[in-house]
């Protein structure tokens, strides 16, 4: 068990007849409840109430691992990249360790929750194999979401799998890669089951995609009482079982295919057994009750939001682009069964690549576009980060002693990176040459004052740079903090602390995701974060000038947990996706100006130009609609998608304005912006270059748009 505070002794003059009640156990501010059936080793996964009196789940190393300061730093460094998963799948990451705490730990925001091996022991045996169909849905979901922005999990096993009563959750991120450096052999992966343990990574190879297909294959096993090595006969859960946890990792099926693989033949939505149900019930009535919030401050007397606003995008990171819509009350398929799939024609094929190159690393961790040509990227896994002529595809230049975490342009042809690996640090590059204008360290001081911890949250059209650091040095509950820093000179402006949980996470949203937006003068902070307290949408108005608190509002109609878009506009205007509707609202006082009715929920992938918003809702239908007024300009329903599947995952526009790209799980979609009529479409096909997927459309420049898939491949392909 984690070092605990243990209870206090009690000497002889103090004893009673009765002696007094052990104090809990507790781990920086978080008391721990009771231990998830994981046996006692290196892991171990806790309920918990955390520092604010919430219950949570806690993982945390365990023995004569947090005691090893290499482990201690590659767990601490997988936990706070863990925040990066934003599949609905993936659990709230609700806090992590400080970099030199004595035990390493992360918590996450679902309570109450089951490991999988506990459900399956309160089950007493497999789950039926309906439950353990829509779990791997669930999970091959959760997995292709993150192949799909270049990440690869590296921890999925019974433990890390979370039942909760509204459906799986997964955790344990980054476990195998914390276990030993790359290239060291594994022979055992602390928190993983060796079965759970793909045999290439046990021997230290890199972690990737295919090893998290093996990892799922052995979860389904053991879920459903399969061998190790099931039968594979035609169809089924065995088969697909047995096809994921082949030896050869070329010869596993990919996310997408696990999905197209696993029917459930009962209804869509799926309650957990009885056994389960009641365990989690008997789990909930045994943590303490959460305090209440305060009631939140009404705004001050007379403000309001400046009318003139203007939004400035953090840039578009592949990390930032999401997959799937909100989480349903029950266990619900990734989509529902249709009629079988009829071939459609679409007027146009894809056209022919400009050109094509394979990123370096695993996949690609950021990207953005600075001026019309330049395209610079950060590759995965450490491989530095590069830059491409956007027209020719010709590489200019490549930094392998820059490690990018971050990217955002800057002015005169620069552009701004944070460190992926010295946490503090960040640095201005010249876009087109890829020269170091400087380093910044002075927040890689680990003193009292300095925060080390640090992450860029958006830009402003001054050359100010906002970041979000977090100061690491205090023991229990960390201090967080919102800078502005000027690029010109160095200097930081201001710097304001935080309420907690503010911020889910220390990464740039993407337009369109909840999180902080420049308008105006004004930096708007939502509590969007999974921290926060209260069931609605509050923004934070923030001076960018001295960083003053302006005004803070409540929005009644929007949730504070929705998925979806979440727009500040010129006008005073809020865009914001609830369940079956897209809304207009003020963003002064919440009064709605427009709805417009869709199927499920709207995805997170929006793209805007002028007074036009196109979005995509669950039924991949599209939309053209007037932020003015709310009127749909045109509608293009998806009729009999190429694949049952799909899922939106991005909106961009091309440059010229003149086309939209859709991308979903499974293809690309061209339309004319002017009708909606479509262009052509990229499709998955089967082996070869674009064999993962058919990727994302992220950036457009003149004349070009830029695809990235799952598989490394980077394309440019003529528009317009």
């Amino acid at each position: 068990m984690p070092t605990p505070t243990g209870p206090t002794p009690v000497t002889g003059a103090e004893r009673t007849d009765t002696p007094p009640p052990p104090a809990p156990h507790t781990l920086d501010g978080h008391v721990l409840l009771s231990r998830l059936d994981t046996p006692p080793g290196d892991i171990g996964w806790w309920t918990a109430t955390g520092p604010d009196g919430a219950p949570c789940v806690l993982m945390a190393a365990d023995g004569p691992r947090a005691e090893d300061a290499g482990y201690r730093l590659r767990f601490w460094s997988e936990a706070g990249n863990s925040r990066r998963l934003n599949s609905r799948w993936a659990a709230p990451v609700k806090g992590v360790s400080p970099a030199r705490a004595a035990v390493p730990w992360v918590s996450y925001g679902c309570f109450p929750a089951l490991t999988l091996s506990a459900a399956l022991a309160a089950h007493d045996g497999p789950l039926p194999e309906h439950t353990v169909v829509v779990l791997g849905r669930a999970l091959a979901e959760a997995l292709f979401t993150a192949h799909s922005h270049g990440l690869v999990h590296a921890g999925l096993s019974p433990h890390s799998v979370l039942l909760t009563d509204d459906g799986p959750r997964l955790t344990g991120y980054g476990l195998v890669r914390a276990a030993a450096p790359e290239g060291s052999a594994r022979p055992r992966v602390p928190g993983v089951p060796a079965d759970s343990v793909p045999p290439e990574q046990a021997a230290g190879a890199r972690p990737l995609p295919a090893g998290d297909i093996y990892a799922l294959g052995s979860v389904l096993a053991h879920a459903a009482g399969l061998p190790h090595r099931p039968p594979q006969p035609p169809g089924g859960l065995a088969e697909v079982v047995s096809r994921c946890l082949a030896a050869d990792p070329a010869h596993r099926p990919r996310a997408e295919e696990v999905l197209r693989g696993l029917r459930p033949a009962g209804p869509h939505d799926v309650a957990l057994p009885e056994p389960v149900r009641a365990a989690l019930a008997a789990q909930r009535a045994q943590a303490p009750a959460a305090p209440l919030p305060p009631p939140p401050p009404g705004p001050p007397p007379g403000t309001a939001p400046a009318r003139r606003t203007l939004l400035l995008a953090a840039g578009a990171g592949v990390a930032g682009l999401a997959v799937g819509t909100a989480a349903v009350a029950t266990w619900r398929t990734v989509s529902p069964p249709r009629r079988a799939s009829v071939p459609r024609t679409v007027p146009g094929a894809a056209p022919a690549p400009l050109w094509r190159r394979k990123t370096p690393g695993d996949g690609l961790q950021a990207l953005t576009l600075v001026g019309e040509r330049t395209l610079v990227m950060a590759a995965g896994a450490g491989a530095g980060t590069f830059a491409l002529d956007v027209r020719s595809g010709r590489q200019l230049w490549r930094r392998d002693d820059v490690l990018t975490g971050q990217l955002l342009p800057a002015a005169r042809g620069r552009v701004v990176a944070t460190s992926s690996g010295d946490q503090g640090v960040f640095s201005l590059l010249s876009a087109r040459e890829g020269a170091v204008k400087w380093h910044e360290r002075k927040y890689l001081s680990t003193g009292p004052d300095q925060p080390l911890t640090m992450a860029l949250v958006a830009g402003h059209r001054a050359g100010v740079l906002f970041l979000v650091a977090e100061d690491v040095s205090a023991s229990e509950k960390p201090d967080t903090f919102l800078l502005a820093y000027r690029v010109r000179d160095r200097k930081e402006l201001w710097r304001r602390r935080l309420p907690s949980g503010l911020i889910e996470t220390l990464e740039p949203p993407q337009e369109g995701v909840a999180g902080p937006a420049v308008v105006g003068s004004t930096l708007l902070l939502a509590n969007a974060g999974l921290l926060a307290t209260g069931d609605h949408l509050v923004y934070r108005a923030i001076d960018v000038r001295d960083g003053r608190e302006k005004w803070k509002r409540t929005y009644d109609g929007i949730p504070r947990r929705a998925a979806g878009l979440l727009l500040p506009l010129p006008g005073g205007l809020l865009v914001a996706a609830v369940d079956d509707a897209l809304l207009g609202v003020n963003l002064a006082d919440g009064a709605e100006r427009w709805r417009v009715p869709v199927s499920g929920t709207v995805a997170t992938g929006a793209a805007r130009r002028g007074h036009l918003l196109y979005a995509a809702d669950s039924a991949l239908t599209t939309y053209a609609v007037d932020l003015r007024d709310g009127s749909v300009r045109w509608r293009r329903k998806d009729n009999g998608a190429a694949d049952e599947d799909s899922s939106v995952s991005a909106m961009t526009l091309s440059a010229s304005g003149r086309t939209l790209f859709r991308s979903s799980s499974t293809e690309i979609d061209a339309f004319d912006t002017r009708d909606g009529s479509p262009r052509w479409r990229l499709a998955t096909v089967g082996e070869g270059e674009l064999a993962a997927n058919a990727g994302v459309v992220p950036v457009s420049a003149p004349g070009v748009a830029v695809v990235v898939n799952d598989s490394g491949g980077i394309y440019g392909l003529p528009v317009d």
